[in-house]
């Protein structure tokens, strides 16, 4: 969420939710029949540096469970009405986490604009009712073109498969990151420190690379 810009916050949560509803290829529906038939689970989450998207399984469904993932992730449909669904899904997340919070404020987001100098860190990502004026398909698009770079993931697999075999799946799956051409992410805004406030580090400029860990678990029969 630090990468929004002004006018875009929000909707790197939005886009979370919306790269599990239709892909290119696959309807949310059916991944969700083929999730429940194979006994698996998924879900995500989105912090402030980055985006996560998981799934568990059985060992059997590894190459299945990549597959789905990098569908998912990397080829969204971005249906409209699937958009603006999610938009008041977003919105009433929001509203949920705030319900139990003495006087309907939670310390975060609203204490980061106190100990974070910085626009970056110090506004509010969790998006509301608002992203519906702003949040159109196409922005959505340009959003996940600029940030959901293959180069830039992290891919782990925690599995009693052996990592070589692992390796060679992601790379088959995954493909090379150099193939994918797309726009250098926008710099970090960055706003006037204010008097006792903390400004952020700025982890742009950095080269980017796909990195890969494998884990192999102990089998347990």
């Amino acid at each position: 969420m630090r990468h929004e810009q002004h006018g875009e916050e929000g909707m790197m949560h939005l886009l979370e939710h919306v790269i599990y509803q239709d892909s290119e290829q696959v309807s949310a529906v059916d991944r969700q029949h083929e999730i429940e038939r194979s006994g698996s689970t998924l879900g995500g989450h989105t912090h402030m540096d980055y985006s996560e998207y998981y799934e568990t399984g059985d060992i059997d469904h590894l190459v299945v469970m990549l597959e789905r993932l990098n569908d998912q992730v990397f080829a969204p449909a971005f249906e409209p009405a699937q958009v603006i669904a999610q938009i008041h899904g977003v919105a009433q997340e929001r509203t949920q986490r705030l319900a139990a919070a003495p006087g309907g404020i939670l310390p975060w987001p609203h204490l980061t604009r106190r100990y974070w100098a910085d626009w970056a860190n110090g506004h509010d990502g969790t998006g509301d009712l608002g992203l519906l004026d702003r949040a159109t398909p196409q922005k959505l698009r340009q959003l996940h073109q600029r940030y959901y770079r293959r180069a830039n993931t992290v891919i782990s697999v925690h599995t009693s498969a052996p990592p070589e075999h692992v390796h060679d799946e992601i790379e088959r799956i995954a493909g090379s990151p150099d193939t994918h051409t797309v726009p250098n992410p926008l710099p970090i805004s960055r706003g006037t420190p204010a008097p006792g406030g903390r400004e952020s580090p700025d982890p742009t400029g950095k080269p980017a690379r796909r990195r890969i860990h494998v884990a192999q678990l102990a089998d347990a029969h």
